[in-house]
């Protein structure tokens, strides 16, 4: 009886320490889809091309600032992380990525308005 009673209460301590922080990951989560859901119009248009400067997404909202996580899955030493602003005049994001390589990307572009995040996941073939 007694190494099994000793099993249930390490069990038990074990649990509540990982609750606090399974609690943040998922408030994370939801904070991510709520991201999404307020995106989820301009993911529906979204569209890119490549051109010799890089990378152009388009529409985006006009003059924000991006925040656009690049992930490569076959090869993560090729990911990247880049600040981007929209022009003025321009629902368009250039960003200057001449080496992109062929191949399967994922980019995370986030955004604020008006204190709202904005959270879109792109997926692409190059």
């Amino acid at each position: 009886g007694q190494p099994h009673h000793h099993f249930i209460l390490s069990h038990a301590l074990k649990h509540h320490l990982v609750t606090p922080q399974y609690y943040k990951e998922e408030l994370k989560e939801n904070d991510k889809n709520r991201a999404r859901n307020n995106a989820s119009t301009w993911l529906r248009n979204l569209d890119h091309r490549i051109s010799e400067r890089g990378l152009i997404l388009f529409p985006l909202p006009k003059k924000k600032l991006f925040t656009i996580q690049g992930y490569r899955p076959s090869d993560p030493k090729k990911d990247f992380f880049v600040h981007g602003k929209s022009l003025i005049g321009a629902e368009q994001l250039t960003l200057e990525l001449p080496s992109l390589e062929k191949g399967i990307w994922k980019l995370i572009i986030t955004w604020e308005k008006e204190g709202k995040p904005y959270r879109i996941e792109y997926e692409f073939k190059k």
